[in-house]
């Protein structure tokens, strides 16, 4: 000690080191003794005063003893270092011995900040503190009066936000678990607090630690309850699985990208059944490619739908993220489709091709085909086939089932221009017995065959035969010829029935039917073929005059039968592939194309005939 004119010294109290918890209150003193009482001070590691010292002092005969206390308050790391104490008087001062304060608390620098787990497994947060008391700024240990290490006695509790509270709480709940303490040989003490099992809603929890130390006088340790800052929990996990294309068409190559994060970058599979990617459906193009950003990474796999998949009702894909077996794997999935390509799929028209065009347009998967006919020209008309319950004019492939709805489109219809027309009547003599009309092996003038077959032909008739009823005959200018070859008449000896028939040739063909008819048919009555020369012998017509007579007694036995049979019926007979338009007239009955076209080949076979019938 230093020793002066007057008798001053400090002795035996020298401050002493000190240990505290963050936070907490830390107390130094000294004691000085002299003739009169000096003025204390505590000096820090940088050299400057410490203020708040509060001095005492107590005079036993004439030395006069002062104590110094120093309180220091809501201590930091940063008020740890040495101290030391210096008594002033007017004549000089005497400085103490230097005392060691350390700082226990959160040993925050080592803490990770962050702790990562997998959904289904458990994370682990671990609180680091100061648990060993030091003597000086090397971080020796502070031993008792046994030359043993002294540890500071803690209680360690754990915190975590709820944000309904919008506050820390107690983690008593059964998901925490606050594991036992261990000090280690540097002196720190680990307090790991175990959450689990963990859940997607765990992401971004706040937990920390509360280390409550205890004070131990006998060792000038100070205590106090340090909080760590906040920790946080992230869930490493796959946060997102996504395709390229929600419409995905057979052929397509698309790309699944999916996204996890996580402390480190874990290992990709992706799949569509256990650990495989379907290949009968599939096929490998690339990946998975994977690329970080932070804790965040990302994995692209590019492949190629082989087949549609749409009528198994997709298909599920799964990306799993492994992070190891320390940690574990998150897995996610999500459902794709592969629709058919309907441009692969063909349609044709239903019948003959004439030359259509089929047209196509596409809409979200879907194709429409549509069929157009040629171009009309001078010698052929066309126009669409109505729609059936198999063809219509446009049809539509679905990508649900790769099929066309109807199955064909339609064909055209072709028209050709109508250049001749036909005139038919019968007379059935079938209850005339022995009398016929325009027979070959008879000459019952003027029912004979020459003289009607004449009668058919004759130009200048202007009351019977063609040129008296066709309208195309009577115009003037004639916008027909007769087809002489094709006109005439015929008695059938097997249904004892005559037929007056003519062909014409249109100056100018025509394109329906209706516009046929009105130049080829009568337009009123029908054609006479009796009873046309006004100048004829009387006998001529006395023979006329009998042959109705006995039409008349023949029918008046049957009155009802005979009106029927007296009744003049006609039938225009129109088919769109024919050329031939029949009629029916007289004591008629019908005779069909096909009935028609068996006799006119028997005449033909006697008179070499070339009818439109059998074209």
């Amino acid at each position: 000690k230093q020793w002066y004119q007057r008798r001053v010294a400090i002795t035996a109290g020298d401050p002493e080191t000190t240990n505290v918890a963050d936070g907490g209150d830390a107390v130094l003193s000294c004691v000085a003794r002299g003739d009169i009482a000096p003025t204390i001070t505590f000096i820090d590691s940088t050299g400057a005063s410490v203020d708040t010292v509060l001095s005492e002092s107590e005079t036993v005969g004439d030395v006069v003893t002062t104590t110094g206390t120093l309180t220091l308050s809501g201590v930091t790391s940063a008020s740890a270092g040495d101290y030391y104490c210096r008594a002033t008087w007017d004549v000089g001062y005497v400085d103490s011995e230097t005392a060691y304060l350390t700082v226990l608390g959160m040993e925050e620098d080592s803490m990770e900040d962050t702790a990562w787990g997998v959904a289904d497994q458990v994370a682990t947060f671990r609180c680091l503190s100061g648990a060993q008391l030091l003597s000086n700024n090397v971080g020796d240990a502070y031993v008792d009066e046994d030359g043993n290490s002294v540890y500071a006695a803690a209680d360690i509790s754990w915190e975590y936000y709820d944000t309904s509270s919008s506050s820390f709480v107690a983690a008593s709940d059964i998901k925490f678990t606050v594991s036992q303490s261990m000090v280690g040989s540097d002196g720190i003490r680990t307090s790991p607090l175990v959450i689990g099992p963990l859940t997607t809603d765990d992401e971004g929890l706040l937990v920390r630690c509360v280390i409550a130390y205890t004070s131990d006088s006998s060792n000038n340790f100070y205590g106090s309850t340090v909080t760590s800052g906040s920790l946080t929990l992230h869930i490493a996990s796959v946060t997102s699985f996504t395709i390229s294309s929600d419409d995905v068409i057979k052929g397509d190559t698309f790309t699944l990208t999916c996204v996890a994060q996580g402390e480190t970058v874990p290992d990709f599979y992706i799949t569509t059944r256990g650990t495989q990617f379907d290949a009968s459906k599939f096929s490998y193009v690339s990946g998975p490619d994977v690329t970080t950003s932070g804790t965040e990474y990302t994995a692209e796999y590019v492949t190629t739908a082989d087949e549609a998949t749409v009528l198994q009702g997709g298909i599920t894909m799964y990306c799993e993220a492994d992070y190891g077996t320390a940690v574990g794997s998150s897995k996610t999935s999500l459902d794709s489709t592969a629709y058919y390509n309907c441009e692969d799929v063909s349609i044709t028209v239903l019948g003959a091709d004439l030359g259509v065009s089929i047209e196509y347009a596409d809409s979200d998967g879907t194709r429409t085909a549509t069929v157009s006919c040629p171009a009309n020209t001078d010698s052929v008309r066309y126009s669409m086939q109505a729609d059936s319950s198999t063809s219509a004019e446009s049809a539509t492939c679905s990508k649900n089932d790769g099929k066309y709805s109807p199955t064909y489109l339609s064909t055209c219809l072709e028209t050709l221009p109508l250049s001749t027309g036909n005139y038919e009547i019968s007379y059935d003599l079938s209850t005339y017995d022995g009398f016929t009309i325009c027979d070959e092996t008879s000459s019952t003038t003027p029912y004979d065959y020459t003289a009607l077959q004449a009668m058919m032909i004759d130009s200048t008739s202007s009351t019977c035969g063609p040129y008296s009823y066709a309208p195309c005959l009577i115009a003037d200018p004639q916008t027909c010829t007769l087809t002489t070859a094709n006109t005439g008449c015929l008695y059938d000896t097997a249904t004892l029935t005559t037929y007056f028939y003519y062909e014409v040739e249109l100056n100018t063909p025509v394109w329906s039917l209706a516009e046929r008819n009105a130049l080829v048919l009568p337009t009123s009555g029908n054609m006479k073929v009796f009873g046309c020369d006004s100048k004829r012998r009387r006998r001529d017509a006395i023979g006329e005059e009998m042959f109705e007579s006995l039409l008349v007694v023949r029918e008046s036995s049957n009155e009802s039968l005979l009106q029927a049979q007296l009744q003049t019926e006609t039938e225009g007979i129109e088919e769109a592939a024919s050329k031939w338009v029949v009629w029916v007239a007289g004591i008629a009955s019908v005779v069909t194309l096909g009935a028609m076209s068996l006799l006119l080949a028997r005449y033909r076979r006697k008179e070499n005939l070339l009818l439109p019938g059998s074209l």
